[in-house]
Order: C-alpha cells, then sequence, then structure tokens
C-alpha cells in the first residue's frame, strides 16, 4: 500500500510522481505520449523533408515548417539560420540515405557495388523528386556527401585504380548520376506510357528522318533504368573499371 501511495518509506517523504503502474501513472504516460517533442535540427529537417516530397520546393519555407512542428519561425531561427542552411541540410540527410541504403547492401565485386551505390542514387531521388532542382546546391563538403564519397573512394581503390585516376572516376562517376537524375527526374517531368521520345519517332515522317523513324520499334521499350544501366556500364567500361 505503501508503494501504492507513492511513499518513499526510506526518505520520510511522500513521493508526489505517480507510483509506476498506477492508473495516475498510465494517464501521465498517455499525455506524455501525445505531448509535442522537443524541438530539435533533426525534426526540422525530416519535417523539412515531408513537406517537400508531398507539397514542392516552393512550399519551403520557416514559416511553413514551423506550422508543421506546431511552434513559431522565431523558434527555428535558434536553430537553423536561413532557409538556404535549411535545404543544405535536408540535401545532406538524403546523401544519408544513399549511403545506408549502398553499404547495407550485400558483399559484391567493387564494379557490382558501384553499380549499386549508383541504383541507390537514383531510387532515393526518384522518391524525392521534388528536392532534385536543389541538387545544385550540393553541399559537396557536408558530412554525409563525404561520407559517400569515401564509400565510392574505397570502391574504386578496391578495383586497382589509384591516384589521379581514382579521383577522375569519381568525378565522372558523380557527374553523370547527377546529370541524369537532373534530367530524369525533375518534378514537372512524368513520363507516361505511350509518351516521351518512341512516342515522337512514332509521329515522324519516315521520308524525311529514316533512320529515326526505323528506330522506332527499338526505342519503344527503352526503360529509365534501360537508359542509366547503359550509360553507367559504358561509363565504367570506358574507365577500365
Amino acid at each position: 500500500m505503501l508503494c501504492l501511495l507513492g511513499v518513499n518509506r526510506y526518505a520520510g517523504v511522500v513521493d508526489k510522481r505517480p507510483a509506476t503502474g498506477s492508473q495516475e501513472w498510465w494517464r501521465q504516460h498517455a499525455r506524455d505520449q501525445t505531448r509535442p517533442a522537443p524541438l530539435s535540427v533533426d525534426r526540422i529537417i525530416e519535417a523539412s523533408l515531408g513537406i517537400i516530397d508531398s507539397e514542392g520546393l516552393g512550399a519551403l519555407t520557416m514559416r511553413r515548417v514551423a506550422a508543421e512542428l506546431e511552434t513559431g519561425a522565431a523558434s527555428l531561427y535558434r536553430h537553423i539560420e536561413s532557409r538556404d542552411a535549411l535545404l543544405m541540410l535536408v540535401i545532406d540527410l538524403v546523401w544519408g540515405e544513399v549511403l545506408r541504403a549502398a553499404a547495407s547492401s550485400e558483399s559484391l565485386t567493387p564494379r557490382g557495388s558501384l553499380i549499386r551505390t549508383a541504383h541507390c542514387a537514383l531510387e532515393v531521388y526518384r522518391e524525392h523528386r521534388n528536392l532534385v532542382p536543389a541538387l545544385q546546391l550540393l553541399p559537396v563538403g557536408s558530412p554525409s556527401s563525404l561520407a559517400l564519397q569515401e564509400y565510392i573512394l574505397s570502391l574504386i581503390d578496391a578495383a586497382g585504380i589509384k591516384g589521379r585516376k581514382a579521383i577522375l572516376t569519381l568525378y565522372c562517376l558523380s557527374e553523370w548520376v547527377i546529370g541524369f537524375v537532373l534530367q530524369e527526374f525533375q518534378p514537372d517531368i512524368q513520363r507516361e506510357e505511350g509518351g516521351g521520345f518512341p512516342a515522337l519517332l512514332s509521329r515522324l515522317d519516315p521520308e524525311i528522318y529514316p533512320l529515326l523513324s526505323a528506330a522506332t520499334s527499338s526505342a519503344a521499350d527503352i526503360s529509365v533504368y534501360d537508359e542509366f544501366d547503359f550509360g553507367l556500364n559504358t561509363v565504367l567500361d570506358g574507365l577500365g573499371f
């Protein structure tokens, strides 16, 4: 009974906290579960990415994020100094997603792991396509970006490519992947069945464009992944990887 009343018999005082397992303890636990978590940089970044994913890059403002977190914009500025800084942190978070996905894959050859990493980047940015226009603000010195580059260089090194060629290989592969993502996954560009370049080819006058018209049947079933893999493997072959 003393325990249920929350009496501290050793100190001789009544403990005002509800006794563990009591009805009041469970009610307080329920209230704590619905209470907003303390504001943190991580919460701000995650909320910002959610807004970008659902509403678009243009919707990202400090006021909008503050509203999402049920706080004032001034509270956000105590953690992150500007929208640009916030956007760079969001991009870094996404590069972290790429790294975690790539590094958690099963053991492959260096080339296989590199292709896997490129596909992880493709899939992550397909999921976060509204963020794609901001790739031009790449925080190349951010923690996740540096960790990802270090991981890719470890694969290049394991393939026996060293020194100047190693860093040029890193640059070349990074530019291929980012360039492809920028072209294919802009938020307003959606590939629809029966549309795009194959549809254009089918409407061409074969007398004016005989070679393009002849390519219609070959281009009809080419997917984004076919294009990506062809280009990526061509780059790797050219690098002697």
